[in-house]
């Protein structure tokens, strides 16, 4: 058996719509490498496991499944962590969850022949395509994800340094591609928890090199599909929000930490943007004892205080009723 140079972490939860999809779309890589698929089923309540298994018959060699009877994430247990990471054998990692999907057959080919020409780089990402399940499967493309991020977006392949990456506020997760030395070495040094593991993910990787951007579109994002991550986030209350915003500034510090205040100057931007959204989730002035929170503040153009002021004000009853409004409307 040839040696496996690169595994895919496929997680999936009640994606027996999609997952089909998902396989298909790693099976069809054309390399000239072996790479295997760990499959991590968190006890779906649909036909997902039974259609993994369908391929776990057909293609044994590569699809290496676990089959949960109790759902592992509802418990706070890191899936990767627990369960994939300990058994991937390759030299690198990727990853596309079941309601993701791949649509170019070299994507892992052209980031694995980059990696090993490039022993630096410890992160390779693509360009993809968000697929809106709520708008009849409407397609856009990924990279830029809004318009603050088309304004200052490089349109072509380059190099991301921890500094550059305040630059985009999410890129697919299905094109991440890395030594999973270097994603070992992250699990080595967690402390708090995450909301948002694949950015700290890509943001502890650039740090350990650089990262490789391949403008090439490589895959397909479901937007607004039930029990994602990205769907509940969209659910979340003022305070939610506020709390989400807060972990994510603790996790930039921490990293902060880890590389030993090497990248103050990246540390600051990229914190900036999370501030700035945390405070417009703020529901008291007490927010402002915060020296960090208030020099941010103080930044911001003076239409911008009125409104962060302004939703302060506002109890959370009202602000969730607009927020139902808004929706309805859409």
């Amino acid at each position: 058996m040839s040696e496996i140079k690169v595994c895919v972490l496929c997680a999936v939860y009640n994606h027996e719509k999609y997952i089909r999809n998902c396989l298909e779309g790693i099976l069809s890589q054309r390399t000239d490498f072996a790479f295997e698929v760990l499959v991590h089923d968190d006890a779906s309540t649909d036909s997902s496991a039974l259609v993994i298994r369908e391929f776990e018959k057909k293609y044994p060699d590569i699809i290496k499944p676990i089959y949960q009877t109790e759902n592992q994430y509802s418990k706070g247990i890191s899936i990767t962590l627990r369960y994939q990471l300990p058994r991937a054998r390759g030299k690198y990692i990727s990853f596309c969850e079941g309601d993701d999907y791949w649509i170019d057959k070299y994507k892992l080919q052209k980031q694995f022949d980059y990696m090993e020409s490039h022993p630096d780089c410890t992160f390779c990402f693509t360009n993809g395509y968000i697929k809106d399940m709520a708008d009849g499967g409407k397609m856009r493309d990924f990279i830029p994800y809004n318009d603050e991020d088309a304004a200052v977006y490089k349109d072509e392949s380059c190099i991301y340094t921890l500094d550059d990456m305040h630059r985009l506020t999410f890129v697919p997760t299905a094109s991440y591609f890395l030594p999973a030395a270097t994603m070992r070495g992250l699990i080595l040094q967690l402390c708090k928890t995450c909301p948002t593991g694949d950015l700290r993910l890509r943001l502890y990787a650039t740090a350990c090199g650089y990262a490789y951007y391949l403008r090439d579109k490589t895959c397909v994002y479901r937007q607004n599909v039930p029990n994602s991550a990205m769907t509940g986030w969209k659910s979340y209350t003022r305070r939610q929000r506020y709390s989400h915003n807060e972990k994510i500034i603790e996790m930039i510090a921490e990293l902060d930490g880890i590389f030993s205040g090497k990248y103050k100057a990246a540390v600051e931007r990229l914190s900036y943007r999370y501030i700035r959204s945390l405070l417009f989730c703020a529901s008291s002035f007490s927010v402002f004892k915060d020296d960090r929170y208030r020099r941010v503040y103080n930044s911001l153009p003076l239409s911008q205080k009125v409104k962060c002021v302004i939703k302060i004000l506002t109890p959370d009853f009202v602000i969730e009723w607009i927020r139902k409004i808004k929706k309805e409307v859409k």
